[in-house]
C-alpha cells in the first residue's frame, strides 16, 4: 500500500490544511488523522473532514488546542519517484 503522509502542530483554530498535492490522489476515506496533546490532558477529537482537504480538530474539554498531528492516506495509484537518483558516496579511509 502506498500512503501519503503529513504532520505538524495543529493551530489554535483547529484546522489541518492538507498538502495541495493530496487533491486527486488520495483515497479520502482512508484518511487517518492521529493526535498527540502537548503540555496538559486534552479531549482531542476529530469533528470532521472536508472534502480531503481540510481536518477539523476539536477539544471535548473547551479549552484550547495544543497538540500535534501526524496525517495518512491511502494514495489512490501507486505513488512513482520519477526525479530519484541514487546518491552512492566513496567511503575513504
Amino acid at each position: 500500500m502506498h500512503c501519503y503522509t503529513t504532520s505538524g502542530k495543529v493551530h489554535t483554530d483547529g484546522i489541518i490544511e492538507l498538502p495541495e498535492d493530496w487533491r486527486g490522489n488520495i483515497v479520502p476515506e482512508t484518511i487517518a488523522v492521529q493526535l498527540t496533546a502537548i503540555g496538559t490532558a486534552q479531549e482531542l477529537f476529530v469533528k470532521e473532514i472536508q472534502w480531503g482537504a481540510k481536518v477539523i480538530v476539536r477539544n471535548g474539554g473547551g479549552g484550547s488546542l495544543n497538540a500535534y498531528y501526524t496525517v495518512t492516506a491511502e494514495a489512490s495509484e501507486p505513488i512513482v519517484l520519477n526525479d530519484y537518483k541514487s546518491k552512492k558516496k566513496k567511503l575513504t579511509a
